[in-house]
């Protein structure tokens, strides 16, 4: 992925979530600060005053998916039979497996900044924030984290809803 398709997106997803959150949280002062560089997590955040940090990742369901849902061109664009292929696989999996995984990897991260907020954005567009909650029970965040909070973005836009994962207060 080019780095500027990588901080766009990393970017476009921090974005929401200050969306979301500030129509959620009509008290909460959340602004964007700026993109940073490893080992540093992606993005800070200035909440209430305060800096917070914000790790980014995405799921686009499969590998297919996400080729497609990136515009790939040339031998890395889908074909109509690979696109139809990854059709057929049930939602459930094209969506909760690769958000448990993601999950579970970030856990066994450690991060130089502190706090941190994990944001894990959806691209692909089809289930919203209702139909995740309908299979929240499927949704594994590890016990052990680095992170004071994690959102999970549920489309690729805010129309589509966002679930926190964690418990702790904003």
């Amino acid at each position: 992925m080019v780095i500027k398709e990588k901080h766009g997106l990393e970017q476009g997803a921090v974005m929401q979530l200050i969306s979301v959150l500030t129509k959620r949280y009509p008290l909460l002062h959340i602004e964007f600060d700026k993109l940073l560089k490893p080992p540093f997590p992606d993005a800070r955040c200035i909440v209430n005053g305060s800096p917070v940090y914000i790790e980014v990742t995405h799921i686009y369901g499969t590998e297919v998916d996400t080729r497609y849902l990136l515009g790939r061109k040339g031998k890395a664009k889908p074909t109509h039979k690979e696109r139809l292929g990854a059709s057929c696989i049930p939602l459930k999996f094209r969506y909760l497996i690769p958000l448990n995984r993601i999950l579970q990897k970030k856990a066994s991260k450690t991060y130089t900044a502190s706090p941190v907020w994990l944001v894990v954005r959806n691209g692909l567009p089809i289930w919203t924030e209702e139909d995740f909650r309908s299979h929240i029970l499927d949704i594994v965040v590890p016990e052990t984290h680095p992170f004071q909070k994690i959102f999970f973005l549920c489309g690729p836009r805010d129309w589509f809803g966002m679930i926190e994962l964690t418990n702790s207060e904003l």
